[in-house]
């Protein structure tokens, strides 16, 4: 298991870091894939202009980001195959801490970096150009990683006293509904003024229905129904599946509409 698992993060590795020379590469070619949108900011009810940001450099921020970690999940030494074992296989238990079986804590902080950098150009090209709403939607991205980690943290121990724990799914979950009402509204609104382009859509609907799927990925974790999600390793496949399939469709999607439209 621990091989086939050092496989799937090498596999996801080289995708992510040639999928970061392409959008390098396309962004130095097409300087229309740069993605350049404005910034503004209120003050005393006047509307701001700041300055134009390329967020194409965060699709490749985060590419990057991802191909370096998922690389060093796998081939470092025994300092980290001693950690992910007490993860994955429970060869090697901790004394009670988060780090005890059943718990990733290593997945949500990669996570806690590569969505937000993705969720940037997402809110962005849909129409929010305020500074402060794009930070503050960030950061909520980032916090929804938190919560998912909370949510493995506090039910550890639930296949042994099947005391399960949703608190944090249910704070999560309302955190990732607030965002993404904020994105449809602009969104909608701004349809009836502009015509977004194809790959806007697109790609907004593609990360909302995979953001659905990381959501049910939790719940089904913790449910009595199905055996087969107590497996600390279908688990993390199923992670590593959506979080590559995530990350190829979406940075794939703005980058070709961005770079044709």
């Amino acid at each position: 298991m621990s091989r086939t698992l050092r496989n799937w993060h090498i596999a996801i590795g080289v995708i992510d870091l040639i999928l970061a020379l392409v959008i390098i590469g396309v962004a130095i070619g097409v300087p229309a894939a740069r993605l350049s949108l404005p910034l503004f900011t209120d003050y005393a009810g006047i509307h701001v202009f700041l300055f134009n940001l390329e967020v194409i450099w965060f699709l490749a921020a985060a590419t990057i980001i991802g191909g370096i970690v998922h690389l060093y999940y796998a081939l470092a030494r025994r300092t980290w195959h001693r950690y992910y074992e007490s993860i994955i296989n429970y060869k090697y238990e901790s004394d009670g801490s988060v780090f005890a079986r059943h718990v990733n804590p290593m997945r949500w902080a990669l996570y806690s970096i590569i969505y937000p950098l993705i969720f940037w150009p997402l809110a962005h090209v849909s129409g929010i150009t305020n500074v402060y709403l794009l930070v503050a939607l960030t950061v909520m991205s980032a916090i929804l990683a938190y919560a998912a980690f909370h949510l493995e943290a506090a039910n550890r121990n639930v296949f042994k006293s099947r005391n399960i724990t949703l608190a944090p799914i249910w704070l999560g979950g309302l955190v990732w509904l607030t965002i993404w009402v904020i994105v449809f509204i602009y969104l909608g609104f701004g349809s009836t003024l502009v015509a977004f382009p194809w790959y806007v859509w697109t790609a907004v609907v593609i990360a909302f229905i995979l953001g659905i799927s990381i959501g049910c990925i939790s719940l089904l974790r913790y449910t009595r129904y199905s055996k087969m999600w107590r497996s600390d390793w279908m688990v993390e496949r199923a992670y590593l599946c959506n979080e590559i399939i995530y990350t190829v469709l979406v940075v794939s999607v703005l980058l070709i509409g961005a770079a044709t439209t």
